[in-house]
């Protein structure tokens, strides 16, 4: 049963001013830390409330719910890989596809190099709260990153829609890395992913550019 207060309001706080940020903020970073902890069933409000130095009628102020905490920091993940891949096409832009592979899976690794138990729960917690529609339009916004670093390469060739293969790198490099670090309780070879990756991604990419 989902623990809420009779009395929530419906119009949730946006957390637009600083001391509000900072709220909010606090219960997200709470939040994945008891998740590294314990399974996602067995975090409670209250407890989460206590960790985090603020009242129950302050949690409801800012999620509905639980779960809705979960998808905010779910959210905040997906953005937070988006936007260091998006950032990579942008600087190696005019380069060969396969650097621009290279440095889009470099800066995944080092997004999940520090923390990789807490990333292995959150791909855990996105099977089981990300519905389909959800999924699908996270998953297009990175393919079309993948296909933007194509089409921007030095030497993809211009008569080929880069669409399909920008949506196999995705989907495979995204099933690599939630595969791995959702059994981040065993010891994660850094290099040896990273080796794995590379050789997959250029094996592709070989099968356009000659």
């Amino acid at each position: 049963m989902k623990e809420r207060l009779k009395h929530d309001n419906p119009q949730r706080r946006r957390p637009t001013q600083s001391r509000s940020r900072a709220t909010s903020c606090a219960l997200q970073e709470t939040f994945v830390r008891l998740l590294q902890e314990q399974e996602f069933e067995q975090i409670r409000i209250r407890e989460l409330v206590e960790v985090a130095g603020v009242g129950l009628g302050t949690f409801y102020e800012y999620f509905a719910s639980k779960e809705e905490l979960a998808q905010v920091c779910l959210h905040f993940r997906t953005k937070e890989i988006l936007l260091a891949i998006q950032q990579c096409v942008v600087q190696y832009a005019n380069q060969s596809a396969f650097d621009i592979a290279d440095a889009i899976i470099q800066a995944k690794i080092d997004l999940h190099r520090q923390h990789p138990q807490k990333w292995g729960k959150l791909y855990l917690l996105e099977r089981h709260l990300t519905d389909r529609l959800a999924y699908e339009k996270m998953f297009s916004r990175f393919v079309e990153v993948w296909k933007k670093g194509l089409e921007t390469s030095s030497d993809w060739p211009t008569q080929i829609d880069a669409a399909h293969p920008a949506m196999i790198l995705q989907a495979s490099t995204y099933g690599i890395f939630a595969h791995r670090f959702i059994k981040a309780n065993e010891p994660i070879d850094i290099d040896e992913l990273t080796r794995h990756l590379t050789q997959m991604t250029h094996g592709y990419l070989r099968a356009y550019i000659r």
